[in-house]
């Protein structure tokens, strides 16, 4: 005889099944040029997001969208990768002090006017 413990646990199950497997139903199957499109906007927003474009292989990248060179999935997988590591962890290293508070202590003239 079924518990109501397994019966909750079962629906749990069903239902978990039916959300996977309706998941991917209506999403459109991409095309590797679409991805690599998706990835070079998004590298040629970076300075948005606070990175350096310089730091990614836009040449080869750009070459591969022009066609000059066919799409390798190696080279766009380790900017994908680099691109999102720095997106996460940020590319910079911080500016940790005042521009302001730096003077040349060689020739410190302060005006005063006491009385």
């Amino acid at each position: 005889m079924a518990t109501f413990a397994h019966v909750r646990n079962f629906l749990r199950f069903f239902v978990l099944c039916l959300v996977i497997g309706f998941s991917s139903l209506g999403q459109k199957k991409t095309t590797p040029l679409a991805e690599l499109l998706t990835l070079d906007s998004l590298i040629r927003s970076a300075p948005s997001l606070a990175l350096r474009i310089a730091d990614y292989n836009r040449g080869a990248l750009d070459s591969m969208i022009t066609g000059q060179k066919p799409i390798d999935s190696l080279v766009v997988n380790t900017d994908a990768q680099s691109f999102f590591k720095d997106l996460r962890d940020g590319n910079r290293k911080p500016n940790l002090f005042y521009q302001g508070l730096k003077i040349d202590r060689k020739n410190i003239n302060l005006t005063s006017n006491f009385k």
